[in-house]
């Protein structure tokens, strides 16, 4: 690879332009920025895939969607160099952005191929985070037409090539929400895996009709697994965990899903996962029927601040009328806990002492519920490999 610093303008591209080449479009409905086609990654009657004039696109009949990079690895069945190479040719560009590399290493003094294991694509490719063989990881992002280190003021969401529709299998990283997508899954990971979970990711979730979370054998994976999925079945997803000591028994500390392909092959990997999905161990969710409320007043002080007295009343409000606190209000715990100078433990204790009082006093009356709460459901974790039981 030469040592030049390369890159690559993605707005030189015309998407419009090119799915223009791949799909019917249709002329009635296209207008006002937007470009309407019948889309080519599924059979349909109707124009159902959107270009708009941001250059992204997203089909409101089987889900895909993305940006430049995103469009023409999937029409093409191509990977992420290939893409590149094949957006800068036909922009009218010498340089591709994956040549780019060899700008990051640098900082290593080696060639960017002895650095590199591994490049994943966010927000269109103006977000790359890189996997170099030290195990450690390197983002840059792209603005005002340079490479810089870092994901500057980018909100970098969820890494899901196939879209984030239907069922979701969360993984703990990128190179498992890969193999996910190669078995035929929309194999999804958070930036920092479900251990560093964010309201952001949660919402844009919210085209998923079940989502599995899929954890590393090791308590990390594990902690942060369960962490997610409570977070997930509190903001009304139903959810399921599997571990992959589950697929296939292995000591291996660390063992995910790649590992399980690579041992008992896709197909055997395919078939077993299937099992578990449909057909073994529970599926979280609140469930809840015709509910009768008289709203309960709750007046209480801290001495801890307004802010504190007001969340901690939000909260009671909501798990007296709701059986739990919401996901929005669980986020706004820990920024006030921090405000505050006290522990997550404290405010949840002031919470549920409130809730026991509030009902002692017969304030909320005429209930006629079935919610599962999550501290409910016993849930506990089997470090030893068998996964998640009840």
């Amino acid at each position: 690879m030469s040592s030049q610093e390369t890159k690559i303008d993605f707005t030189k591209f015309d998407l419009e332009a090119y799915v223009d080449t791949k799909a019917e479009r249709d002329e009635r409905r296209s207008r006002d920025g937007d470009a309407w086609y019948k889309c080519c990654f599924h059979e349909e009657k109707t124009a159902s895939l959107r270009v708009s004039d941001k250059q992204v696109f997203y089909c409101h009949g089987c889900g895909a969607g993305g940006g430049i990079l995103d469009f023409v690895k999937r029409v093409n069945d191509i990977d992420t160099k290939e893409a590149v190479q094949f957006i800068a040719e036909h922009s009218g560009q010498e340089s591709v952005i994956i040549e780019q590399k060899e700008k990051v290493p640098t900082i290593f003094n080696a060639p960017a191929e002895d650095v590199i294991d591994a490049i994943y694509t966010y927000l269109d490719g103006f977000v790359l985070k890189y996997k170099l063989k030290d195990k450690r990881y390197l983002w840059t992002h792209y603005e005002n037409n340079e490479w810089w280190n870092g994901k500057g003021n980018k909100e970098v969401g969820l890494y899901a090539p196939k879209g984030l529709q239907g069922l979701v299998v969360l993984a703990e990283g990128e190179k498992d929400a890969d193999t996910l997508c190669e078995l035929g899954y929309n194999g999804a990971s958070a930036p920092n895996g479900t251990y560093k979970w964010d309201d952001y990711y949660t919402e844009q979730l919210r085209n998923a009709d079940r989502i599995v979370i899929l954890n590393d054998n090791d308590d990390r994976g594990i902690k942060g697994a369960n962490e997610c999925l409570g977070i997930l079945v509190r903001a009304g997803f139903k959810v399921k965990g599997i571990s992959p000591l589950k697929i296939q028994p292995n000591d291996i500390k660390g063992y995910d899903i790649t590992d399980v392909v690579e041992e008992i092959g896709s197909e055997e990997t395919v078939a077993r996962l299937n099992v578990l999905i449909e057909h073994e161990g529970n599926w979280f969710e609140l469930a809840k029927k015709e509910v009768e409320v008289v709203e309960a007043e709750v007046v209480w002080q801290s001495g801890l601040g307004e802010e504190y007295d007001n969340l901690v009343e939000k909260a009671v409000q909501e798990t007296l009328l709701e059986g739990y606190a919401s996901a929005l209000t669980e986020s706004e715990m820990k920024k006030v806990a921090n405000s505050v100078g006290v522990g997550i433990k404290v405010i949840r204790k002031d919470i549920e002492r409130l809730v026991e009082e509030q009902k002692s006093k017969n304030q909320v009356t005429n209930v006629k519920s079935e919610i599962v709460k999550i501290k409910d459901l016993g849930m506990e974790i089997d470090i030893s490999g068998s996964g998640y039981s009840v």
